[in-house]
C-alpha cells in the first residue's frame, strides 16, 4: 500500500480520468470526509457517480487510492484533528485539478476557491499544507511546521524544501493503478470490544447466578413463617443462602434476623433483574461495535497553551475548559463530594465508569447530548482513572439526581442514570487545538 513515487503518479492519472469526459474536466464537490487510522477519505460527487479518494496517513500508507465505497462504519474513527481540519476547510468544495510534482512524492489537489492541499509523504510520516486566499492576500497553514497560518507570496511544492524534498529516483511501477476495497487496508484487526464482550457475558452469568439465589426469598419466607428452620447453629446455611447467628440469642430473635435476610433478598431480586436486562441489552447491541486499530497521525504539531487556561489543578481535583464547557475531575473521596455539594450546580451533568472503580467528572453547560463532545469527557475521566481500554463504559445524569452515601466518602446513589459505550480519543489533542 505504499506507493512509490511513479505508483503514485500513475494513480493520480487514473483518478483524474474519472473526472474527464470527453477530455473536459467534471468538478467534483466533496460531500463528505471520512477517516480510519490508516486513511482519510473524500467522498466526492461527479454527474452519475460518487467516488471515494483514499489519502494514506503515513506508515504503511503513503500514497493517494481510488476506495470502491466508502470507509466501512465500524473502521471510521469519530474524532480526530486531521478529520475535523478537512471538514472544516475542505468539505462543500469541489475539486478542479489533482496533480504530481515533478521530484518528489507531493500530490496537490487545487479546489474552485483556489485552495489547494499539499500532501507530502516521507520517510513513512505524511506532511501536509493549505494553501488558501482571505482576500488579496495568500495565506498557507502547514502544521508539520507552525499552528499557525502564514502569510506568503506564492505557495507550490517548494514549501517543503526545508524538510528534504528533493529528485527522487523514480524506480518502476511495482502494480497497476485500480480501484481497490477497504480490505486491503486491513491487518488483522480484532474488535476492540472482544475483551468487554468477555467481561459482559462474565457479568450476566454472575448476575443470573446471585439472581437464582435471590429468587429463593418466597420460599425462605414461608418456612420462617411456618417456623420450619433449623436456626441452632451460628452459621444459618440454605440452598445457597448464608447467613451469620453468631451473637443473637433466642430462636425467636433468630427468626428475625431470618426475616430480614428475606427483605434484602427481595430487594435484591429486583435490582438484579434490572441489572441482567441491561446486561443483555448491551450483548444485543454488541454488533456495531468499533474496530481496534492504531492511528497514525500526520506530522502535526501541538498548539502550546497556557496550561491555566486550559487545565488547572489542586492537591485533590483537575479543571479543565473545553470549548463552552466547565469541567472539573475529583482526584480523592473528598474532592468528589466537595465538587458534588458545593462546585457543581444539580442541573451540571455528572460521569462515572460503569462497574468500574473511578473519578467523579463534573460539566457545566452540557445541556445539549453531542456524542463527540461526550466522548473527549469520557476520555478524560478514563485517564484521570487510570482505564486503559480503548472503548469506555459510563453511566451519567444530572447532579440532582445523586445522593450521598452518609459515611462513605466519594460514594453515592444515583437515579434517572443513562448507560453508554463511547470510543476513547485523544483528548489532550482535541482541546488544546483551536481552529
Amino acid at each position: 500500500m505504499n506507493q512509490n513515487y511513479n505508483e503514485l503518479k500513475q494513480s493520480i492519472e487514473y483518478i483524474k480520468a474519472h473526472f474527464l469526459l470527453d477530455g473536459q474536466w467534471r468538478r467534483g464537490k466533496v460531500q463528505k470526509i471520512y477517516t480510519s487510522g490508516k486513511i482519510i477519505c473524500l467522498a466526492v460527487r461527479l454527474p452519475g457517480k460518487t467516488i471515494h479518494l483514499a489519502f494514506g496517513r503515513g506508515d504503511k500508507y503513503c500514497g493517494l487510492y481510488l476506495l470502491e465505497a466508502p470507509i466501512p462504519s465500524e473502521y471510521r474513527v469519530v474524532k480526530d484533528q486531521f478529520l475535523e481540519y478537512f471538514r472544516k476547510h475542505i468539505r462543500g468544495n469541489a475539486i478542479v485539478d489533482i496533480a504530481i510534482d515533478e521530484m518528489d512524492r507531493i500530490a496537490k489537489v487545487t479546489f474552485f476557491d483556489k485552495s489547494e492541499l499539499f500532501f507530502f509523504w516521507k520517510g513513512g510520516n505524511l506532511h501536509f499544507s493549505h494553501s488558501f486566499k482571505d482576500g488579496a492576500r495568500q495565506f498557507i497553514f502547514s502544521p508539520w511546521e507552525s499552528m499557525e497560518k502564514k502569510e506568503v507570496d506564492v505557495a507550490d511544492y517548494r514549501i517543503f524544501d526545508q524538510i528534504d524534498r528533493r529528485d527522487i529516483d523514480k524506480r518502476p511501477s511495482r502494480v497497476e493503478p485500480r480501484t481497490i476495497s477497504y480490505d486491503e487496508f486491513l491487518d488483522g484487526e480484532k474488535k476492540a470490544g472482544s475483551k468487554i464482550l468477555k467481561k459482559l457475558k462474565k457479568k450476566r452469568d454472575f448476575i443470573a447466578k446471585d439472581l437464582e439465589i435471590c429468587s429463593r426469598w418466597e420460599e425462605l419466607q414461608s418456612l420462617a413463617i411456618k417456623d420450619e428452620l433449623d436456626l441452632s447453629q451460628d452459621k444459618f446455611r440454605w440452598k445457597g443462602i448464608k447467613l451469620n447467628l453468631l451473637g443473637i440469642e433466642g430462636h425467636f430473635k433468630r427468626r428475625d434476623k431470618i426475616f430480614d435476610k428475606v427483605k434484602k433478598l427481595k430487594r435484591g431480586y429486583e435490582i438484579l433483574e434490572k441489572r441482567l436486562r441491561e446486561t443483555e441489552v448491551s450483548l444485543e447491541t454488541r454488533d456495531n461495535i468499533k474496530i481496534e486499530q492504531r492511528i497514525i497521525y500526520p506530522i502535526w504539531k501541538i498548539k502550546t497553551v497556557k496550561k491555566k487556561d486550559k487545565i488547572t489543578q489542586d492537591n485533590d481535583a483537575v479543571y479543565l475548559n473545553f470549548k463552552d464547557y466547565k469541567i472539573a475531575v475529583g482526584k480523592s473521596a473528598r474532592s468528589n463530594d466537595w465538587l458534588r455539594k458545593d462546585w457543581a450546580k444539580k442541573s451540571d451533568t455528572w460521569i462515572h465508569l460503569d462497574d468500574y472503580k473511578s473519578s467523579h467528572l463534573f460539566v457545566k453547560n452540557f445541556d445539549t447530548f453531542n456524542i463527540d463532545d461526550f466522548s473527549v469527557l469520557c476520555s478524560i475521566l478514563a485517564d484521570y482513572s487510570d482505564f486503559s481500554g480503548d472503548m469506555i463504559p459510563v453511566i451519567f445524569t444530572q447532579v440532582s439526581n445523586l445522593k450521598g452515601v452518609k459515611g462513605v466518602a466519594g460514594t453515592v446513589n444515583y437515579k434517572k442514570e443513562k448507560h453508554l459505550i463511547v470510543q476513547k480519543v485523544n483528548w489532550k489533542e482535541i482541546i488544546s487545538t483551536a481552529w
